[in-house]
């Protein structure tokens, strides 16, 4: 509808303009005045564009809810609308957080959002959720404290009561001017390429997630978005980096032998290191890797020591795996030991049969004295 489209544009022009021009002026609220005057003075409502209509009148009130037959279908609705009120709430929580050198606290947003969210039940009102438009708005006016809100709220409540009849004339075509405004200042382009140089996929992730909202809807964005991005978090958990680790001249401690060059290990002894929490997802690939370190060894391996450093707790099918890693390097005359447990993975060895097999003088606090142990074992 081209007189729609028209006026549309000229709303999102005059915020643009006026934003750079003149950044703290409150241009989305002279925008909803020039855009309900030009629908009176010029009949752009008898021109076929649409308007807000009619406001009920009065404030809303208080009514305990029934439960219907259909709460079940309700049930599975509102979790969908809670997924996306909460990532909204929090995504542009933090965005705005990261802008001002602020911190938020994701709690408290959530239980904030459900206490809102029963109050609006109560008062038969819609779903809460953060507004990103009302959010870059204010910010972009400078507002820097709830007071902007609690105007915000003294303005409903005046509309609700007064000035209904001047509401109703405002173009819905100027709504939407105002909203894309906003949401064209929470697109920030640099961010996709801080996302480009620091990890390609989380930059995948984004560009698809984007387009996941656009095709689909928000939902189903956000569900694509979850569920890429856990596939992500296993795909490198199940595949972490790795490290034999030996000793480099002219520089004290351990290190990976793949990082520095004229790195040996220790011979006879292989410091194997797994940078990632044993789990069900990475226990064959440890296996393999681990397998793999003693084969390449040039000298007879007669220890096996994992540095558990980064491997923080473990999961039963990872234990039964270190078993049976233990029994194979056993039938080899391979000495299987560990080094850096954490109390929490000590807490762990001791429910299971595997500590019994490698027995407390192989459990090493340090790298250190397990070299000393190494060295001191004939």
């Amino acid at each position: 509808h081209l007189p729609t489209l028209i006026l549309a544009g000229l709303v999102f022009g005059f915020l643009v303009a006026i934003g750079h021009r003149f950044p703290t002026a409150p241009a989305p609220l002279l925008a909803v005045l020039i855009g309900t005057a030009a629908v009176a003075l010029f009949d752009l409502q008898g021109r076929g564009i649409a308007v807000v209509g009619a406001i009920p009148a009065g404030l809303p009130q208080f009514v305990v809810p029934s439960f219907p037959a259909q709460l079940p279908t309700l049930l599975a609705s509102a979790l969908g609308i809670a997924i996306v009120g909460y990532s909204d709430n929090v995504l542009t929580a933090r965005s705005f957080a990261a802008r001002h050198h602020d911190k938020i606290d994701a709690n408290q947003e959530l239980l904030a959002l459900g206490v809102a969210n029963l109050g609006a039940g109560l008062v038969q009102g819609f779903p809460v959720s953060s507004s990103g438009s009302r959010t870059v708005i204010g910010d972009s006016l400078g507002s820097k404290t709830q007071l902007f809100s609690l105007v915000a709220m003294g303005v409903v409540i005046s509309v609700l009561l007064w000035l209904r009849p001047v509401l109703s004339l405002f173009p819905k075509a100027a709504l939407g001017a105002i909203v894309i405004f906003a949401a064209f200042k929470l697109i920030e382009i640099s961010e996709f390429l801080r996302l480009y140089r620091f990890r390609r996929s989380e930059f995948f992730l984004a560009i698809i997630t984007t387009c996941g909202v656009l095709v689909t809807d928000i939902l189903a964005g956000v569900a694509i978005a979850v569920g890429l991005s856990a596939i992500e978090l296993l795909s490198r958990l199940a595949h972490p980096h790795d490290a034999v680790q030996g000793t480099v001249p002219n520089l004290p401690g351990l290190h990976d032998i793949d990082d520095w060059e004229g790195a040996t290990t220790i011979p006879g002894l292989v410091i194997y290191r797994y940078d990632a929490p044993l789990c069900f997802a990475n226990a064959e690939d440890f296996k393999s890797r681990a397998m793999s370190a003693i084969e390449l060894e040039v000298t007879p391996v007669e220890w096996f020591v994992l540095n558990t450093e980064a491997i923080v707790e473990i999961d039963i099918t990872a234990m039964d795996m270190l078993e049976e890693l233990y029994d194979e390097l056993a039938t080899r005359g391979i000495t299987f030991g560990m080094a850096r447990v954490k109390r929490d993975l000590y807490a762990q060895l001791k429910r299971s049969s595997l500590l019994q097999k490698i027995t407390e003088e192989r459990i090493y606090l340090t790298l250190h004295t397990m070299i000393i142990g190494f060295k001191s074992r004939h």
